[in-house]
């Protein structure tokens, strides 16, 4: 540990020199002042006995401790312009990312928020294959020649079959220790869980109750009753049910309290969560109030105010996708718009030639006729290809200033009913 901890030190050195243009203070030390060495010889206890005690610290914790470390030495590395060997001749950081990946592969293995975020992090999932040798205690490359002859397709490990049956390869090799999660304090009396904190999820709760009942040789059959259960199956949901707490606490000498304040912690993030869901969604309703209801008529509009007042009579074209200059629209009566939005001092849309006539005269700006697909040079907006109304029949291109314009024009296509 004692070369390891020389390499987290000048590692956490090699941070703060980074750092101090961002004004950090130098008066302090990462590696003293933050829970790095805490972490490492949380690492090297799971390196030597495969054990971790979750009242100082679960597997959530190891996996973002790990992961962040492991990006950072990655950067400081291998990047030629903070480059780790060009600051330290002895710069190997070899053996403390080793422990590193260890802690992040337990973390992945078995921690179910942790493989969540694995299945979403490009970055990370190139990190599990190296994480997952280091619990195998397997060199990276013996690891993928061993899982290559076991038939197990390493570049699909995000998919839940694939990644459940490297875990289950990881776990038959010689080398392996099965996570012993276990708590210190599970024996204590008028026991506390503030340590858990206010992110604590339910699962991890339940994997906490279920633990203490062990620490205190509280048989499953025991906690299966005292919360209504033939079975073990749903356990862990009834467990943390807010019905059962008086219970609970009872049977596991729980600080009743702090217990409750726990339960209503998780259940207000679960609430939160369905709540921005919620509001997330109000986004997607369009106002109910349009440019004409706020402007008058000799106020100018912009392409925006615009497209709100089309939607009105028409919406979005089903085969618009996002574009920062044109917008298209297919109103009620089946005709095609292409809106400009390019810029918001003036308004532009092109429409099919057909609806030229004396009212639509003064509005337009430019006249393009006939195009053929084979066409080398398209001459009019590359945006208007995929509508069929707009993409080579003859179009017309028109200017509007005002909201009085746009009224008029609106109203002679019929469009308003």
């Amino acid at each position: 540990m004692d070369n390891l901890k020389e390499h987290a030190e000048e590692f956490c050195e090699r941070i703060e020199f980074l750092l101090c243009p961002l004004g950090m203070n130098n008066q302090g030390s990462i590696f003293s002042e933050s829970k790095v060495e805490y972490y490492l010889n949380i690492c090297c206890k799971l390196r030597d006995t495969g054990k971790l005690d979750s009242s100082q610290c679960h597997t959530m914790d190891l996996f973002h401790f790990t992961n962040s470390m492991i990006q950072l030495a990655k950067a400081i590395e291998f990047d030629p312009c903070l480059g780790w060997y060009e600051w330290k001749s002895n710069g190997d950081v070899s053996g403390l990312l080793e422990l590193l990946y260890l802690g992040l592969g337990y973390a992945l293995i078995y921690e179910d928020d942790a493989s969540e975020f694995d299945n979403s992090s490009d970055f990370l999932h190139s990190d599990s294959t190296t994480a997952m040798a280091a619990v195998a205690r397997m060199k990276v490359s013996s690891f993928r020649s061993a899982i290559s002859a076991s038939n197990i397709t390493l570049s699909s490990i995000k998919t839940d079959q694939s990644d459940d049956e490297v875990i289950a390869f990881v776990k038959s090799r010689r080398g392996f220790k099965p996570l012993d999660i276990y708590d210190g304090d599970a024996t204590q009396d008028n026991y506390k869980i503030e340590y858990l904190g206010n992110n604590v999820t339910a699962k991890f709760l339940a994997r906490t109750l279920i633990g203490r009942a062990k620490g205190r040789n509280i048989t499953t059959e025991q906690l299966c009753y005292s919360v209504g259960l033939c079975s073990k199956n749903e356990l862990a949901k009834k467990i943390v049910l807010p019905e059962n707490a008086t219970s609970i606490a009872k049977l596991l000498s729980l600080d009743i309290h702090a217990y409750m304040f726990c339960l209503e912690q998780i259940e207000l993030e679960r609430e939160k969560v369905i709540i921005a869901k919620k509001y997330k969604q109000l986004l997607d309703i369009p106002p109910n109030i349009v440019v004409s209801d706020i402007k008058s008529d000799s106020d100018l509009i912009t392409p925006d105010e615009f497209i709100e007042l089309v939607k009105t009579v028409g919406s979005i074209h089903p085969l618009y996708t996002i574009n920062k200059k044109l917008v298209g629209m297919k109103l009620n009566t089946g005709q095609e718009l292409g809106v400009d939005i390019s810029t918001s001092k003036s308004l532009t849309f092109w429409l099919n030639a057909i609806n030229k006539d004396s009212v639509l005269e003064p509005f337009i700006k430019a006249e393009y006729a006939f195009i053929s697909e084979q066409t080398s040079k398209y001459g009019r907006h590359s945006a208007l290809r995929k509508y069929s109304q707009l993409a080579y029949e003859p179009v017309i291109k028109l200017s509007l200033k005002t909201v009085g314009d746009a009224r008029k024009i609106l109203n002679h296509l019929k469009l308003f009913s």
